[in-house]
C-alpha cells in the first residue's frame, strides 16, 4: 500500500502531459483544418468574384457598343456634330437618352468634335466645350475605332465607358461616348462575397475644384477634407 501513491503518481503525471498534448494537437488540427477550409472558400470567393466582374464588364461594353452603333450611322446625328449644333443635336438626343436610361441604365452620352472638345453633354446639356483628354477618347482617335474602357470621374465614380469615331460621306465628323457608371456591377460582387464593402479613391486622383462643382450640382454636401 505505501508505494501506491508514488506509483500512481509517476505513471498519471506523463499521462496527464500526454492527454493535454493530445487534445493541443487535436485542437490545433481543427484549427488548421478550419484554416484551410475559410482559406479555400475565400480563394473560391475571390475567384468567382473575378470572374463574375469581368463578364458583367464584358456584357455591358457590348450592350453598350450595340446601342452606340445605331447612333453613329444616324445621318440626322452625323450632319448636326460636323455643323456643330448643339441645339439639334439636343432636340434629338434627348428622347433617345431617357429611353436608353430607363431601359439600359446607360447614364453618360457625349458628342465630341474633331478636336475632342465636347459639343454636347446629353445626361448634362449646360456643361460642354471643354476638351476631352480621357484614355477611352485618346485612344478612339488614336486608333480609329471604337473603344471601351473603365474611367475614374469626376465624383469618384467608376464609369465604363464605349467611344467610338462618327463619319458620314465626307469623312471623320467627330466622337460619340456612351457611358454607364457600374454601382450595379459593385453590388454583385457585395451579393457573391456576403459581406458589405467600402469602395476608397485616394483624393490625389480627383480634382477637388471638379468634384466640389459635381457635388453641388446634386444638391450633396461638399466637404472636401471630410476624411484625412
Amino acid at each position: 500500500e505505501r508505494f501506491r501513491y508514488p506509483v500512481l503518481s509517476h505513471f498519471l503525471l506523463p499521462l496527464a502531459l500526454a492527454l493535454l498534448a493530445l487534445r493541443g494537437l487535436f485542437h490545433y488540427g481543427v484549427y488548421q483544418h478550419d484554416k484551410h477550409t475559410d482559406d479555400k472558400a475565400f480563394g473560391h470567393d475571390i475567384n468567382s468574384v473575378q470572374i463574375y466582374y469581368q463578364r458583367a464588364l464584358l456584357r455591358r461594353s457590348e450592350k453598350l457598343g450595340a446601342a452606340l452603333e445605331s447612333i453613329l450611322h444616324d445621318e440626322f446625328f452625323q450632319a448636326a456634330l460636323r455643323a456643330g449644333d448643339r441645339d439639334t443635336l439636343l432636340q434629338r438626343a434627348t428622347p433617345l437618352f431617357k429611353q436608353l436610361h430607363n431601359v439600359y441604365g446607360i447614364t453618360h452620352f457625349y458628342f465630341t468634335d474633331i478636336a475632342r472638345v465636347n459639343v454636347l453633354r446629353v445626361h448634362q446639356p449646360q456643361r460642354h466645350g471643354d476638351t476631352i483628354d480621357r484614355f477611352t477618347t485618346l485612344s478612339a482617335e488614336k486608333n480609329g475605332k471604337t473603344v471601351s474602357g473603365l474611367e475614374l470621374g469626376p465624383l469618384g465614380t467608376f464609369t465604363l465607358r464605349v467611344v467610338a469615331p462618327m463619319r458620314d460621306a465626307k469623312g471623320l465628323v467627330g466622337y460619340v461616348e456612351l457611358g454607364e457608371e457600374i454601382e450595379e456591377v459593385l453590388h454583385g460582387v457585395q451579393a457573391i462575397v456576403g459581406t458589405d464593402h467600402l469602395l476608397a479613391i485616394d483624393k490625389q486622383f480627383l480634382s477637388r475644384k471638379t468634384w466640389e462643382e459635381s457635388m453641388q450640382r446634386l444638391g450633396r454636401a461638399a466637404v472636401w477634407d471630410r476624411h484625412q
